[in-house]
């Protein structure tokens, strides 16, 4: 007789206590039914997390293993009455759950859970209780301390749904304004990824060729995909990010005389915690690849993003520092108040490696 387990869960989002028991239970069971619920008064409250991005995410992570993903919007909600460990006491809210539990997985031999309500789950259904860590002896953590404070518990994060809450401080400026060193600086001060600018790699492949419209598109795609990745990979839950949609717009209609409404479009989709604006206040140097020789358009480009990040995000900077290497201190207290929203005496109770930060 082969052995299948049933488990259900919010996942909002997927951490590491709800990757211990489904992988420790597809790995000794025979199949495993996954079911992403939502209750209809907590589906919208963040589109991020919505019951189609969790359910989506969750599939495609587990997708060729024994393990099969559904969805469910839950009609009952939260259980009138419980116990001492959380466990509904509400007969009518049992009935609900023991019926979707047989019309979604009619053949299941076992209820798996890592919380002591599976206890009177498997009882209810005659299964078998397949409990792991129901005490979070192991992952201390919850789904619902992950969204209260993302950064103090970003190592239980799952690298699918670390995207949702990494925080993004993104550099921009005209060119040789020391943005890209700053980013690669921040990044090395922080041990957080350091994105770099797609629209430098995008010359290289354009090479002695014309620019062409596409091109622009490509390297937003391309930025905003090196972004996701990053944020996957962070250990910090944050990344530093240079340049981004409005800049390659700027270029585009510097280049083509062209004014994008797609690429507008995709800026204005673009959300940061932090905009750095670095002015051109440092010498400018031609690295083979520069166009803005001339002072009044390096200018010219400036007082564009400046107009446009003073109207399209809250939270911005203006670095006053002219020294390339030395401009990542100035931005300490920024970073903990607009991004991190804590002091340094928190940032260092949540044991987060930083080389500069020594207020």
């Amino acid at each position: 007789m082969s052995k299948i387990g049933v488990t259900i869960g919010k996942f909002m989002p997927l951490h590491k206590g709800h990757e211990l028991m489904i992988e420790m239970a597809a790995s000794q069971l025979d199949e495993l039914v996954v079911i992403v619920s939502s209750s209809a008064d907590c589906q919208d409250n963040d589109i991020q997390l919505s019951l189609d991005v969790r359910y989506n995410i969750i599939k495609q992570k587990y997708a060729g293993r024994n393990i099969t993903v559904i969805k469910h919007h839950d009609t009952i909600g939260a259980p009138i009455t419980v116990d001492e460990h959380g466990t509904a006491t509400d007969p009518a809210f049992w009935d609900y759950w023991k019926n979707v539990f047989t019309i979604l997985a009619p053949d299941a031999t076992h209820f798996v859970s890592s919380d002591r309500y599976g206890a009177k789950a498997a009882e209810l259904m005659g299964l078998e209780w397949f409990a792991i860590d129901p005490d979070r002896e192991l992952f201390n953590i919850s789904a619902t301390r992950i969204r209260a404070n993302p950064i103090k518990e970003w190592k239980y994060i799952s690298r699918e749904f670390r995207p949702m809450f990494v925080k993004k401080v993104v550099v921009v400026g005209a060119e040789s304004s020391g943005k890209s060193t700053l980013v690669k600086d921040l990044g090395k001060a922080w041990n957080s990824p350091a994105v770099p600018e797609y629209g430098r790699i995008m010359t290289e492949i354009v090479g002695n060729r014309e620019w062409g419209y596409g091109d622009f598109i490509k390297i937003v795609h391309r930025q905003q995909a090196m972004n996701t990745h990053a944020a996957k990979e962070s250990e910090t839950g944050i990344i530093f990010i240079d340049t981004e949609a409005y800049t390659t717009y700027l270029y585009c209609l510097e280049y083509l005389d062209t004014k994008s409404q797609t690429l507008f479009r995709m800026h204005k989709k673009e959300e940061f915690d932090l905009v750095v604006l670095v002015p051109n206040n440092i010498p400018w140097v031609d690295d083979g690849s520069r166009i803005q020789c001339d002072p009044a358009t390096r200018n010219e480009f400036y007082d564009r993003l400046l107009g446009r990040t003073a109207e399209s995000w809250k939270r911005y900077v203006i670095i006053k520092s002219t020294d390339r290497t030395g401009r990542v201190a100035e931005l300490d207290d920024a970073i903990m108040k607009h991004v991190l929203k804590v002091d340094i005496t928190e940032y260092n109770a949540f044991n987060l490696p930083t080389q500069t930060i020594t207020k």
